[in-house]
């Protein structure tokens, strides 16, 4: 597979990674709000699996997307082969607001790719809000993907907040 942040034009795992450490050092310090939202593209493992070049391109169009509905402030990135993670500067109304413009605007209008085809996509999503007791970012993305792993248990396109 191509280089992440290459291949969709964002943060890669570990850039994000970086970001977010940051941002939680400054939660702690400021008490700022803080939370993480975890994407997953529902069924691109079934696309990929048929056809790479498609799973990539749909990976492509979907940062592309999502990076035009998330806020400058906060951080996107690609973070595993099917999922994107958001640092979302501000507290849960924000976090959920921003989750649900996301799930959305995805299973508004299919995503074409670079050759011309387009699939119907959608995303779940966990959401998690930074606490003082969390140890750090592991702790949050944790809870994050544990309310995502709830989201698509519950059947995909979902949000979910813990």
């Amino acid at each position: 597979m191509a280089d992440e942040a290459e291949m969709t034009g964002i943060d890669d795992r570990r850039r994000l990674i970086d970001r977010g450490e940051e941002a939680v050092r400054s939660a702690r310090e400021t008490w700022a709000p803080l939370a993480v939202a975890m994407l997953c593209i529902d069924g691109l493992e079934d696309i990929t699996a048929a056809d790479q070049v498609s799973g990539e391109g749909v990976i492509r169009a979907a940062a592309r997307r999502i990076r035009g509905l998330v806020r400058g402030e906060d951080a996107l990135g690609h973070y595993g082969d099917d999922g994107f993670a958001v640092i979302v500067h501000g507290g849960p109304r924000g976090a959920m607001e921003l989750a649900n413009r996301l799930r959305t605007a995805m299973a508004a209008t299919p995503i074409e790719i670079e050759d011309g085809r387009t699939f119907v996509v959608t995303l779940s999503v966990g959401v998690a809000v930074f606490s003082p007791r969390d140890e750090g970012l592991t702790e949050l993305l944790d809870r994050a993907d544990d309310a995502l792993d709830e989201a698509k248990r519950a059947g995909a396109n979902r949000v979910v907040a813990v």
